[in-house]
């Protein structure tokens, strides 16, 4: 390949040189290299990271709501439980009211 110089030069450059200089000007621009694909891993990685990232927040959200659904069943039987004691202490109590008049 033969290029003219603006001095009337004849500049003679190899195919394969002219090809190397092609190919590292593109690749300094990332263009090339994204033509062929080299840039797609990158962003594929990117993207699975970024994917990772929120399934980790939702498991975290999906673990607190389960932490919460628990606390709140726990809290409930409790209150369940603590009703029931004062109901059968209050039936006592009339029982043993009754059961005193009676005497």
């Amino acid at each position: 390949m033969a290029l003219k110089a603006s001095s009337d030069k004849t500049i003679c450059i190899s195919l394969s040189d002219f090809y190397k200089w092609l190919l590292a000007t593109m690749a300094k621009k990332s263009k090339f290299l994204s033509w062929l694909g080299f840039g797609k891993s990158e962003n594929k990685q990117q993207t699975e990271q970024a994917a990772d990232a929120d399934n980790q927040k939702q498991l975290a959200e999906q673990e607190r709501l389960a932490a919460e659904k628990a606390e709140a069943e726990r809290l409930e039987q409790e209150r369940l439980a603590a009703e029931k004691a004062e109901a059968e202490r209050l039936e006592q109590e009339r029982l043993a009211a009754e059961k005193a008049e009676a005497e």
